[in-house]
Order: structure tokens, then C-alpha cells, then sequence
């Protein structure tokens, strides 16, 4: 079941914001991609910046897994969170600021794998990763799938869900919920209706998401399955990272909706 948010004047002034910033790299670009072949070879190191601000740890020893805790924790349940960034890019420090909130609020400690990156990476290596991680952090915090929230943006919300699909698949305990923001569904992005909601998108320059995460809530309309799209109308990509109101609703949004579990 879909609804539908209401838009401020400082959503729409931020979008006029992006518009003038290069958010992601042009990769078409031959110096850009070599550049991005390095660092998708390098080890994740923390930044310090990250460290101080927002508390972000190496979680058990391992740089490529790092942990936000809140000021109070609640021990009840993890959030395992898988971060945006077209397959390329490490985590921002607007997925830091995003984390901490939610962890804040909700109480619980989150835990974001770094996973390998395009494009020395490839696709199965990574999911395989990812899955090999969720696992891990079971076993190290001895604790059962259906107390982990399984959270993701953009590339991350796909990769979490072939995450679901990979533990279904082995017959393994599913985690108790899934939060997509910005889900990119259809790394293929064929969906024609894509281009009608392209210049209205200041973040992406390539066809923007909307259209997919409206059609995958038909497809659960259609199947029954436990499915809740909202909607923020004017909105642009991966907006909850951004300090505006809309930013700040939708991260109390989904606080309620992992409290309600």
C-alpha cells in the first residue's frame, strides 16, 4: 500500500542546490574510471572525521566492517545497513550522518559492511560477501535473523534485497524487516517511464528510481505480500541523508516503523 508526504519550501530549494553540484563521478570519463579502478582495489580505511563525529567503529576487528552505536542501546535488535553508491562508491559521510540518527532514535546499534566495489569487483563476489557478513554477524553476536532489521539505499536497498533472496534461497532465518530508501530495483533501467521523471531528479544522471519502486509495490499489491511504499512527492534521490524537513520525517518514519516491529 502506497501513500503520499507532503513537500516544504526547503525540499525545493535544496533540489536547486544539487542541481549545481556533480554528485556522482562521470565514469565515462577514462581518468575517472582508472581512478575509480584504484580505489576499488584499496582496503576501507575509516576516516577520522567519521570517527569523531559520529562515533563509526571497526566492528570486531575488520575495517570492511564498521558499527554505529546510539547513546542508549537497546540490545533487543541489530540493524544491518548496506550503503548506497551505484556499486562504486564508498560510503559518504551523509550515510555516517543518516546512521547516527537512526541509531539515536531507534536505540539500536547499527552494523554496515563495506562490500567489495565495481569495477574490480563483480556482482556475485559482492552478494556473496554481503552474505557471508550477515552470517558472520550472527554467529558473532549470537543472535537469530528475525532480530536483525535489514536497511539499504539505493545500491544498497538492491543489494539488500538480493541479500533476502540469497538467505531464502538457502532455506536460511530471514531477517524480522526490510527498509529500502531509493531502492534501484532494475539495474537495467528499462523502465520507460523513467525518462518522464528524469529532470525533476538533481541527484541522478542517470534514469532516476521512482518508477521501479512503484512498480515493485504493484507486484506485492498483486502477490499479497507485507509491502508499504511512501511516497514524498518532489523528491529527490536518497533525500533522508539530506537536513531538511522531508530528510528528518522520513528518518522518524522509519524509527516508528522499526519500533512497531
Amino acid at each position: 500500500m502506497a501513500s503520499k508526504r507532503q513537500v516544504r519550501t526547503t525540499g525545493r530549494l535544496m533540489k536547486y542546490i544539487l542541481q549545481g553540484l556533480h554528485v556522482l563521478p562521470d565514469l565515462t570519463n577514462e581518468r575517472a574510471y582508472q581512478r575509480a579502478v584504484i580505489a576499488s582495489q584499496k582496503p576501507y580505511r575509516l576516516a577520522f572525521l567519521n570517527r569523531l563525529l559520529f562515533g563509526a567503529t571497526e566492528y570486531n576487528g575488520r575495517n570492511d566492517v564498521l558499527e554505529i552505536s546510539p547513546k542508549y542501546v537497546d540490545d533487543r535488535q541489530l540493524i544491518f545497513y548496506l550503503h548506497g553508491g551505484g556499486y562504486w562508491d564508498q560510503p559518504s559521510i551523509m550515510h555516517y550522518r543518516l546512521l547516527k540518527k537512526l541509531a539515536d532514535q531507534t536505540q539500536h546499534r547499527i552494523i554496515m559492511p563495506i562490500y567489495p566495489k565495481a569495477p574490480q569487483h563483480q556482482a556475485q563476489e559482492t552478494i556473496q560477501w554481503t552474505k557471508e557478513a550477515f552470517l558472520e554477524t550472527l554467529e558473532k553476536e549470537q543472535i537469530d535473523a528475525n532480530q536483525i532489521v535489514l536497511m539499504g539505499d539505493s545500491a544498497g536497498a538492491s543489494l539488500a534485497l538480493s541479500l533476502l533472496q540469497q538467505l531464502r534461497d538457502a532455506k536460511l532465518s530471514l531477517p524480522k524487516q526490510l527498509i529500502l530508501i531509493s531502492p534501484w530495483f532494475d539495474i537495467s533501467d528499462t523502465n520507460h517511464e523513467m525518462k518522464a521523471v528524469q529532470p525533476f531528479d538533481p541527484m541522478l544522471e542517470v534514469a532516476v528510481l521512482h518508477p521501479d519502486a512503484v512498480k515493485f509495490q504493484e507486484l506485492a499489491d498483486d502477490d499479497g505480500w507485507d509491502v508499504h511504499t511512501t511516497i514524498y512527492p518532489e523528491m529527490y534521490h536518497d533525500f533522508p541523508e539530506i537536513p531538511i524537513p522531508e530528510g528528518k520525517a522520513a528518518i522518524r518514519q522509519m524509527t516508528q516503523l522499526i519500533k512497531e516491529r
